[in-house]
């Protein structure tokens, strides 16, 4: 009997040494995690301010069109980051605009939808978004839905069947 307690007491102590060695694992990667999201700030920021005192020391020669230079390069940056990123959101609003016709079966099946059809627009020579194939948004979303190997993201519509007076109708 004092054998048997002595084997669960020792399967006890061995499962909490892995307990907390995986929580000693998840608990690194979460560190990692938090120090690399820490030190692209801290770069970004030195970068920024040695970019600051380079202008101020260019200001200061006198050289102002090498200031305004670096500062329209700048803001070109910045901007083409912003065109970028706008025209990501368009494209995202559109897709989902025409997704939300649909009756989904779920937030996960929508959000399926949305990254299959996503991934497979590209922009046209007149910077429009189209389907691989060249058809529009909308055009590839319907065809998206009617495609039978997605049938399974959508919900199934229940119609009912009743006699009105002499005639049948369905509702859906």
């Amino acid at each position: 009997m004092s054998e048997e307690i002595k084997v669960q007491e020792d399967t006890k102590v061995e499962e909490t040494k892995v307990d907390n060695t995986d929580i000693k694992s998840l608990v690194d990667a979460e560190v990692s995690k938090a120090i690399k999201n820490i030190k692209v700030n801290l770069d970004s920021e030195a970068k920024s301010e040695k970019q600051k005192a380079e202008i101020e020391a260019l200001e200061k020669q006198g050289k102002h069109s090498e200031v305004m230079q670096m500062k329209i390069a700048e803001m070109s940056a910045k901007l083409e980051t912003y065109e970028q990123k706008n025209t990501e959101l368009s494209r995202d609003n559109a897709v989902r605009s025409q997704l939300n016709s649909l009756n989904f079966k779920s937030d996960k099946a929508a959000n399926m939808a949305y990254q299959d059809i996503v991934g497979s627009l590209k922009k046209d020579a007149t910077g429009n978004w189209v389907h691989e194939n060249g058809l529009s948004i909308s055009d590839a979303v319907s065809s998206y839905s009617k495609d039978d190997n997605n049938a399974f993201l959508f919900s199934v519509k229940s119609c009912q069947i009743y006699k009105r007076d002499v005639n049948w109708r369905t509702t859906c």
